[in-house]
């Protein structure tokens, strides 16, 4: 097992964002935070009122994309991978499209593709050496894993002033994992499900069911429900599914 030592250098070494990946950051935040603020919520239009909610769309989706696309990062240089953001044109049209048509009633909210290279040096002794499907999975369900954690920890602290900002950066966390939880190539959905069926289920279940827990219950019911709920739908598909 990687020690913390030598995940911290790995971190210092090789976790860098490049220039292209940077600016292909910005160019996610502005279009989402554009999909995530289209509706301001307000009867009457006001540029006003419509800038000053895009201000705030910016800061939850660049929260929601910067822990989302760390956890890549991070889980892939404990493996020994190098994770690299890609550009996914359909996921950004798609969400304008939709919250465009809908008047920002629907909200889809995807980031990019990830690409993953074997760091030859971290890999020596290691078993079977090169890329597999469960690495790949592990790390494409990081990030959406991710997003629903910093969700529980906004929704905990949804009592502090300023709630109605963090509860609306609770809701993209956990829209934004829903979303990239998709069985839709090249999301994470679809990179995680090559890897593991069963797993996939129990986790996209867990994710759905934490969305409408979230705004049903505290936080801790809500993870113990969506828990239970991912374990009853995993033991339903593996029971009816898996062992035909």
């Amino acid at each position: 097992m990687l020690g913390w030592a030598d995940l911290r250098d790995r971190i210092q070494r090789y976790f860098s964002f490049s220039e292209d990946e940077t600016r292909l950051l910005l160019l996610y935040i502005l279009v989402l935070g554009f999909v995530v603020g289209f509706n301001d919520g307000s009867t009457a239009f006001s540029m006003f009122g419509w800038l000053r909610n895009f201000a705030n769309s910016l800061v939850v989706v660049a929260l929601a994309l910067l822990v989302h696309e760390t956890a890549h990062r991070v889980v892939g240089l404990y493996l020994g991978q190098q994770v690299t953001l890609a550009f996914w044109a359909p996921g950004l049209i798609a969400g304008v499209v939709l919250a465009m048509f809908s008047n920002g009633e629907i909200v889809f909210l995807v980031s990019g593709a990830i690409t993953v290279k074997m760091m030859e040096v971290a890999r020596l002794g290691k078993f079977r050496y090169g890329l597999s499907y469960n690495d790949l999975g592990v790390i494409a369900a990081a990030g959406p894993v991710a997003n629903v954690g910093l969700a529980v920890v906004l929704r905990l602290l949804e009592f502090l002033p300023g709630g109605g900002l963090l509860h609306q950066a609770m809701m993209v966390n956990l829209v934004f994992a829903l979303c990239n939880m998709l069985p839709i190539p090249p999301l994470d959905g679809a990179q995680f499900l090559f890897a593991s069926r069963s797993w996939y289920v129990f986790t996209f279940a867990g994710i759905a069911a934490m969305t409408a827990l979230l705004l049903l219950t505290n936080a801790l019911l809500a993870v113990l429900g969506a828990l239970l709920i991912g374990f009853l739908v995993f033991l339903v598909f593996f029971v009816m599914v898996e062992t035909k």
